[in-house]
């Protein structure tokens, strides 16, 4: 048990969408970091972007909670016990924590934009904050897909 759990896991963060937008991310910044820099700049240059932008991360916090609790606890009693009794419930509960860590670093990733404590070139510092944005809203996008699927399973089944 304990062997699959530690492979669901190396799947879980290798094999997954997040993982491939940071490679991406990464990929994009070493091949044009201009473009990251550009980002950067306009930011914090703008007065009204940083809100917004600083904003969309701890939505995403927000928002994979309360996906995450529709996951693991999708509906009434008697619905939550067929799922509680499946096999591979943890499964589910460790996507939902996963997801949930992913959000949170990328809240601070964005804290990290903004506060820069280390001097951080601005094309590295927009290649942080476009890879949490992006991976913290995919995170949140999978978790939405996930609660439908859910739904309608145990729609289907119940």
């Amino acid at each position: 048990m304990l062997g699959s759990k530690i492979m669901d896991l190396k799947r879980l963060v290798l094999v997954s969408p997040e993982f491939l937008i940071g490679v991406l991310v990464f990929y994009i910044f070493r091949e044009s970091p201009d473009l990251f820099e550009k980002i950067a700049l306009n930011i914090k240059g703008d007065s009204k972007i940083p809100d917004i932008v600083s904003a969309l991360p701890f939505t995403f916090v927000a928002l994979s909670y309360q996906l995450g609790m529709g996951v693991i606890r999708p509906g009434d009693e008697e619905e939550n016990k067929i799922l509680y009794e499946w096999p591979h419930y943890w499964m589910l509960e460790h996507r939902f924590y996963s997801s949930l860590i992913i959000c949170i670093l990328c809240s601070i990733a964005v804290i990290w934009f903004y506060l820069d404590p280390t001097g951080l070139s601005d094309a590295a510092l927009g290649a942080i904050l476009v890879g949490a944005i992006s991976i913290s809203g995919i995170t949140v996008f999978l978790l939405a897909i996930a609660r439908i699927t859910l739904r309608k399973i145990l729609t289907l089944y119940r």
